[in-house]
């Protein structure tokens, strides 16, 4: 599991803000669930502090 920081600024996690909607505080940039080419066994979930990471295959 790891956070994914900001593709456009690379500045900051993005953070929960409603469903499946994620943006980065720095920058404004919003991106959903949908936007990451994942691997085979990767998923998207939100950590306990609201931040948007990546679950690696086992």
């Amino acid at each position: 599991m790891f956070r994914h920081q900001c593709g456009e600024c690379g500045k900051t996690d993005y953070r929960h803000i409603t469903g499946s909607l994620y943006g980065c505080p720095a920058c404004n940039k919003r991106v959903t669930a949908g936007d990451f080419d994942l691997e085979d066994g990767e998923s998207i979930a939100t950590d306990d502090a609201g931040y948007l990471v990546i679950l690696l295959a086992a």
